[in-house]
């Protein structure tokens, strides 16, 4: 019996973004920098495959690339007051 039948092997940028994608957030926003970058651009392609309506083809998935961190936080908490749930991320190891 293979120990492995159940399992699958991904990266952490993959863990991480199926993880959010599980939350279904309406707004993503982020910065260019190099790893979120590419991040994002994982995140827009599981979005193309798997967040549309079937039916009318329209998308159902908000993708931003702010000019800072304070500015993607702002596009977060505007989208959530709004009544959206809303991601981004932060360069650091966290937020102090």
């Amino acid at each position: 019996m293979d120990a492995m039948t159940n399992h699958i092997m991904i990266d952490g940028n993959t863990a991480l973004l199926w993880a959010v994608f599980t939350l279904a957030p309406r707004l993503v926003a982020g910065t260019r920098s190099r790893r979120r970058h590419r991040c994002l651009m994982r995140w827009e392609k599981f979005c193309k495959q798997l967040r549309q309506n079937p039916e009318t083809g329209e998308q159902n998935y908000c993708i931003i690339q702010a000019e800072d961190e304070l500015a993607a936080i702002g596009m977060a908490l505007g989208a959530a007051w709004n009544g959206a749930r809303a991601f981004t991320s932060t360069r650091g190891p966290g937020v102090r």
